[in-house]
C-alpha cells in the first residue's frame, strides 16, 4: 500500500523518501539522519508511539500525518479505520446470514486500535445483537503479523471439541495479514472453510495478501486509505495552519468464498 501511495503522491509532483524501522531506537537513529520535510507520513498501527520519537517527528517535519489513530488531542492529523463501525459491520453480516454463535480472535496489545476491539467486542456481548451468542474472545499475545499464526492454529486447537465441530458456526478474526498462511493454518488441522466454519477477517479490502481471494475482509478500503493520506498530506501543505483532522473511515465489505449461509 505503501507504494501505491507514493505513486498517488508523485502525480501531484510531491517527492517521498521512505524510512523503515524496526523498533524505537531504530527509528530514532534513523530520523536523526532524515532531511527536514514538509509532512511526514508515519505508518505504526500496534505499537504505542514513544514520545522522544514524535517529538522528533515534530522537530524533522512542518506537520506529521499518521496512518492509524494511534495518537490524538495533538497537533498532528491522522487517516484511521474505525474498528468499532466495522466490528458491527462484521456481527450484522453474520447475523443476517443465520449465524447465531460466533466466536472472536485478537490481539491483547496495548495500541488505541487493538483495544477499541477488545473493548467493543465485550460491549457487544453484553447485549447479544441479533440473538446471537458471541462467544469467549481469544485474545491473542503476539501483535498482528505473520508470527500470530501459531498462536491462532493453538486457539483452534484448544476450542475445537472431541468429534472435530466448534462451538462457534463462525469466527471473526482480527490481525491475520496474511491470508495464504492462514489458510495453510486450517488446511494443516483438516478444518475446512467454509464447510466446518465459517471465516471473516477484519482488514483492509483491497490487500491482496491479506484476503487471498479467499477470505472475506471488512474494513477501510486500501483505497480509500491512500487517497485519504494523499487528500490530507496535500492539505497541509497548501496550509500549515489548518485544523489538525482524525479522519475515520467508513468500513466496507469485500465478500470472499470463506462463509455460508447457516440455518
Amino acid at each position: 500500500m505503501l507504494s501505491r501511495l507514493q505513486d498517488a503522491l508523485s502525480e501531484h509532483d510531491v517527492d517521498t523518501i521512505q524510512i523503515t524501522y524496526s523498533e524505537t531506537e531504530h527509528g530514532l537513529y534513523m530520523l536523526r539522519s532524515m532531511p527536514s520535510v514538509d509532512v511526514a507520513i508515519v505508518q505504526c498501527h500496534f505499537e504505542p508511539v514513544a514520545i522522544e520519537l514524535l517529538s522528533l517527528l515534530r522537530r524533522k517535519a512542518k506537520s506529521v500525518l499518521f496512518d492509524g489513530a494511534t495518537v490524538s488531542g495533538l497537533d498532528v492529523d491522522a487517516v484511521a479505520s474505525n474498528w468499532r463501525v466495522s466490528l458491527d459491520m462484521c456481527m450484522r453480516h453474520l447475523i443476517e446470514r443465520g449465524h447465531r454463535n460466533i466466536g472472536m480472535i485478537g490481539s491483547t496489545g496495548r495500541s488505541r486500535p487493538i483495544e477499541a476491539i477488545r473493548l467493543h467486542y465485550e460491549s457487544l456481548r453484553a447485549w447479544s445483537p441479533g440473538g446471537a451468542v458471541l462467544h469467549d474472545p481469544v485474545w491473542l499475545d503476539s501483535l498482528p503479523n505473520e508470527d500470530n499464526l501459531g498462536e491462532i492454529g493453538e486457539a483452534l486447537d484448544v476450542a475445537r471439541r472431541p468429534d472435530g465441530s466448534f462451538p462457534w458456526s463462525a469466527l471473526v478474526i482480527w490481525g491475520a495479514l496474511d491470508g495464504k498462511l492462514l489458510q495453510g493454518v486450517f488446511s494443516e488441522r483438516d478444518i475446512a472453510v467454509p464447510g466446518d466454519l465459517s471465516v471473516v477477517l477484519l482488514g483492509h479490502p483491497g490487500v491482496a495478501t491479506e484476503s487471498n481471494n479467499f477470505f472475506t475482509v471488512i474494513g477501510s478500503s486500501a483505497a480509500e486509505t491512500i487517497s485519504a493520506l494523499c487528500e490530507l498530506t496535500l492539505r497541509r501543505m497548501a496550509d500549515e495552519r489548518a485544523e489538525f483532522v482524525t479522519r475515520y473511515l467508513e468500513p466496507v465489505i469485500a465478500e470472499g468464498q470463506s462463509e455460508v449461509d447457516t440455518i
